[in-house]
């Protein structure tokens, strides 16, 4: 696993915001953990990642500039991401559970993204989310920006004049500490039920989606999820 402190500034390893942008709430309910933190990073990726794919795909619409720029930064992306680099075993918090939260480890990527631009600037800032989204903008630049499965899904049911598809879902059995959640998507009018699952209850619905879309209209284009959770692939790095 990457060390994500290989990829900060100086300016940042030496600063007191570092251990900030690693302080949950429940650690520090005051001004010294990472909220603020994190308001700020998340403008700054946003920003980052609509410049860059505003630039790499030069013929793409609006709409689907946006859709791309939603699936990259998304919660399920940023906590996968914040496993991937060592950020999540680096958060402090007052309980371990805590860390159980996708939520929680999304907010420490962005508030190390904010803390990094306090510290050493935009440029750096920008540089250290090419590095850390690296996979999921390779991955937007080079695939057809098709809609997610829950999305065609609907889009599917309301052509048709069905009612949309209704989703349960439940954490798995043993997965206390890294949740696991499984979904169910129903076509009440169709007697149609798939399953999936998922890091997130909003990944486990997307998957089970995929599944019904698949069964009903295999010919549809879904889009592929950003980044692989399970990849082994060591992280490149995008010049800034």
């Amino acid at each position: 696993m990457p060390d994500f402190k290989q990829y900060l500034p100086k300016s940042l390893l030496s600063s007191p915001l570092l251990e900030q942008a690693l302080t949950h709430r429940s650690l520090r309910p005051r001004d010294a953990n990472y909220e603020r933190l994190e308001f700020l990073g998340d403008a700054v990726i946003g920003f980052v990642v609509a410049d860059w794919l505003y630039r790499k795909r030069p013929g793409s619409s609006e709409g689907t500039l946006s859709r791309l720029r939603a699936s990259i930064i998304r919660r399920d992306t940023l906590a996968v991401i914040a496993d991937r680099f060592g950020i999540s075993g680096a958060i402090r918090a007052a309980t371990k559970d805590v860390l159980n939260s996708p939520a929680v480890r999304e907010d420490a990527v962005e508030a190390l993204v904010g803390a990094c631009y306090l510290a050493a600037g935009f440029r750096a800032a920008r540089a250290l989310v090419l590095r850390l989204l690296n996979e999921p903008l390779q991955n937007a630049a080079s695939t057809q920006a098709f809609k997610d499965p829950k999305t065609a899904l609907q889009e599917w049911t309301q052509k048709r004049g069905l009612p949309l598809p209704s989703y349960a879902h439940r954490i798995l059995p043993g997965s206390k500490h890294r949740p696991v959640f499984s979904a169910t998507c129903e076509i009440s009018a169709l007697r149609t039920v798939t399953n999936g699952t998922g890091t997130t209850k909003r990944a486990a619905e997307q998957a089970a989606a995929r599944s019904a879309i698949q069964l009903l209209a295999p010919d549809t284009p879904l889009r592929a999820d950003p980044i692989l959770p399970n990849s082994a692939k060591s992280p490149q790095t995008e010049n800034p």
